[in-house]
């Protein structure tokens, strides 16, 4: 298992960074002190860029880390809009200041369901006391179909793959500087083999495989995609032939388990 930190993928100016990768629910205390009780978000740096993946409770200490980046231009990926993917993009600090400029970007809705609807329905009463336009950064809404390929910055390229998941999740593999980090968090297998989305998108050996905790090959299907993750375990391994790192996110909200 990768810490939960800060890492280099070799030295082309490609670095990631984890502030949150439980599941399901944020869980602070000591029973998670190892790899910290936030939900998803990963900082992704690309040479000069700045990608976001994933709004969960984490990315509130992100936030107060790049302020001193201001004003800012970003990208934010979501692999899906479950809320602990999306929870603590309300508590992002840099989202509430003008000078700022971020793109959202989801692949999974489909055509009649746009993302900007969806936080609004987060940010609404009697759930949330302010609404979304209350927000005075420029945020841009770009929609796209899984399997697409994305330049969102100059040298970065995103591969796209739809995962098996409840109401459907996007892979990201994202390139830069002849290196590669692939992202595939909630998805279940359907049966002995891993999720072809996660296959299309890890092969070859500049990747780090962040590949999630969701469930174990032995779950009845019945409940696939439908038990707490604090209550799965990870079943998966590097399959033969893929090169570089595999580390896990979506980590269980209860205490830790080593994953070797």
């Amino acid at each position: 298992m990768y810490r939960v930190g800060e890492g280099r993928v070799a030295d082309s100016g490609f670095r990631v960074r984890f502030w949150g990768v439980r599941g399901s629910i944020a869980a602070p205390g000591p029973a998670t002190a190892r790899y910290g009780g936030n939900t998803p978000c990963i900082e992704v740096r690309c040479g000069p860029h700045l990608l976001i993946f994933d709004a969960g409770t984490g990315i509130r200490a992100l936030g107060e880390k790049i302020r001193a980046e201001e004003p800012l231009d970003a990208d934010l990926f979501l692999t899906h809009t479950h809320y602990d993917h999306i929870s603590g993009l309300p508590f992002f600090g840099p989202a509430y200041k003008g000078c700022n400029r971020f793109t959202l970007w989801e692949g999974h809705l489909g055509a009649g369901k746009p993302l900007e609807d969806v936080l609004r329905q987060l940010m609404a009463a009697p759930l949330f006391p302010v609404p979304l336009n209350i927000i005075e950064s420029n945020l841009r809404f770009r929609k796209f179909a899984a399997g697409d390929r994305l330049e969102p910055r100059p040298g970065v390229t995103i591969h796209t793959a739809p995962l098996h998941h409840p109401n459907e999740a996007t892979a990201y593999r994202v390139e830069y500087g002849g290196k590669a980090l692939c992202l595939a968090f909630d998805t279940e297998p359907r049966g002995a083999e891993p999720d072809p989305g996660v296959v299309a998108i890890a092969k070859g050996r500049t990747c780090w495989c962040m590949t999630p905790c969701s469930q174990t090959r032995n779950t009845p299907p019945t409940r696939a995609g439908a038990i707490p993750a604090g209550r799965r375990r990870c079943a998966w391994r590097t399959p033969p032939g893929w090169g570089g790192w595999c580390c896990s996110t979506m980590t269980p909200a209860g205490p830790t388990t080593p994953w070797t």
